[in-house]
């Protein structure tokens, strides 16, 4: 039965958006601490599920097309699982992207943090790279015990 196919892709998408938003909760703490090589590895997991949803929604693009009214189901239940599911998939999508809105936020942030520094360092090197010069350089004198 085609919708018994069509509630199987549905699980299969709510599995993959758990698994990402687990993914992202991660991905926020290697962020909030600086980790950048535990996050890139966060991020190559993430790029392989959104391999998978993308996938998956392919398979479900059929059933886009489809007036939900005429499918046949097996029964009102599992009819009702099946919607039920598709909206917990839409929020968990809706969970995900807030976090990665998050994460780029405060990737932004710590990346102005650290171009400000930067900038301050540079400053602080050419100060004294500016002093150092103006004192190595040769006073004149005059030598007024001669006569």
């Amino acid at each position: 039965m085609q919708t018994e196919y069509l509630a199987s892709l549905i699980d299969q998408k709510l599995a993959i958006l758990e698994q990402m938003r687990q993914l992202s909760r991660v991905q926020q703490e290697h962020v909030a601490n600086g980790e950048i090589t535990h996050l890139l590895q966060i991020l190559a997991a993430k790029q392989g599920l959104i391999v998978d949803l993308r996938a998956t929604e392919r398979k479900l693009d059929p059933y886009r097309e489809q007036d939900p009214e005429t499918r046949t189901w097996r029964s009102e239940e599992a009819r009702e699982h099946c919607r039920l599911v598709s909206q917990r998939c839409d929020q968990l999508l809706g969970e995900v992207m807030q976090l990665e809105k998050q994460c780029e936020d405060a990737l932004k942030q710590r990346r102005d943090s650290c171009a400000e520094r930067l900038r301050d360092l540079q400053s602080g090197v050419a100060a004294h790279a500016a002093y150092h010069d103006s004192q190595s350089q040769p006073t004149a004198s005059f030598d007024l015990t001669a006569g």
